[in-house]
């Protein structure tokens, strides 16, 4: 199975914050756009945001 997980990182902050996981890689660059679009706010800037593909190893 594959995860790609949106990750995003805030202007007064250093870690990078989960956002959501999603199986395909067009539902996790929707929800990237999703958090540059709605959740930058005038008091908080977003600096980035990352998606991070997470495969299931087979074995």
């Amino acid at each position: 199975m594959i995860l790609h997980a949106v990750f995003y990182l805030l202007e007064n902050h250093t870690e990078w914050q989960f956002y959501g996981a999603f199986t395909t890689s067009e539902m996790a660059k929707d929800l990237e756009a999703h958090i540059l679009r709605s959740y930058a706010k005038p008091y908080r800037d977003i600096v980035g945001t990352k998606i991070v593909k997470f495969e299931e190893a087979m074995g």
